[in-house]
Parts: structure tokens; sequence; C-alpha cells
């Protein structure tokens, strides 16, 4: 059969079946081949971008350390504080039958000379316990001075009934002598 071609056909012939080893040739083995290369070039840039974190880690925790000193001169002085205030009125609450709702983050403002830290507990309850709690801590408290109180209500709709709550705000201002002289280092 071969034989009856001429040679221009042969020749095509032979062409197009090296060009089709060829095809598959690069799509067997060479394609993989540079797959493979250019996922160990991204996963040696990926190795050398962890390997340099770790320094960078202790830069920035370096940094976080000197900016928290400079802005949160406050830190050991509030957590007292905002642990005695909970210690004291959830165990008040306890005894009387109250329940402590929610305790927020405290917020704290600072500038040159004072901080003024305030903290703020929502208390949910009746309302003579809710009375009797104020005095207990305006007559006893002297760590820190209620700056505002609220009573609200809401419905409990699965339950069908209202529920009254007290909301205190806790404010303490302290001077940058009194803070610096006291800080824990």
């Amino acid at each position: 059969m071969i034989r009856n071609l001429t040679y221009k056909q042969i020749f095509i012939g032979y062409s197009v079946a090296i060009l089709l080893s060829v095809f598959f040739i690069i799509k067997i083995a060479v394609a993989p081949t540079i797959q493979t290369i250019k996922t160990y070039k991204y996963n040696t840039e990926k190795y050398e971008l962890i390997s340099s974190a770790s320094g960078d880690i202790l830069l920035i925790k370096k940094r976080r350390s000197v900016f928290d000193s400079m802005y949160n001169k406050t830190a050991g002085i509030t957590l007292e504080v905002r642990k005695q205030i909970l210690s004291d009125i959830s165990s008040y609450c306890s005894k009387n039958s109250l329940q402590v709702h929610t305790f927020p983050e405290q917020h704290i403002y600072q500038s040159k000379l004072i901080a003024v830290e305030t903290n703020t507990i929502i208390i949910k309850g009746n309302f003579k316990g809710l009375l009797k709690l104020i005095n207990y801590i305006e007559s006893s408290v002297t760590y820190s001075k209620i700056s505002s109180v609220n009573f609200y209500t809401t419905t409990n709709r699965k339950l069908k009934t209202e529920e009254l709550f007290l909301e205190l705000i806790f404010q303490n201002i302290n001077n940058d002598e009194y803070i610096d002289n006291n800080r824990n280092y």
C-alpha cells in the first residue's frame, strides 16, 4: 500500500506522524514537568516567606508592647477595678435573687494628664432589689463611683412578660502620676 503512494504523500504522512508523536510526548512528559517546576518555585517562595515571618512576628510583638505601654498605662489598675466591680455585684446579686445580664468591655479615655475608665453593667431583677443594689454600691463601694443609673424594661416574647433591667455606669478618673507610681512592671 505504501508502494502506491508518491514521495510527496509519504513525506506528508511521516511529517504528520512525527508531529503527532511530538505532541503526545509534550503532552505526556514535558507538560507535567513544567507544571512541577512552577509548583516547586511557588512552594519555595512560600517557604521563604514563612521562614522570614518569625522575625517579623517578633518585631510586631515588640512594637505592640511599646504601643501598649504608651497608650494603655492604666491596664493593670483598670483590670483590678473591673474584676472588683464584677466580683462585688455578682456576689450581691446571688444573695438577693438578682441576675447580672451583661458586662460589656470597658471604655478608656486617656489624655496627657488623666485617664477616665468607664465600666457598664446591666442587671436584671425586681425594682426593690435593684434599688437596694444601688444603695449598697453607693454606701460601700469605694474603688469606683456610679456616674449613671438607668432603669428600662423589655418584653420577653417567649414568656410574654415584662423584665426590668438596671444599667449602671461606673467611672474612675486617674491622673498619670498615680498611674505611673502604681503600675506593675
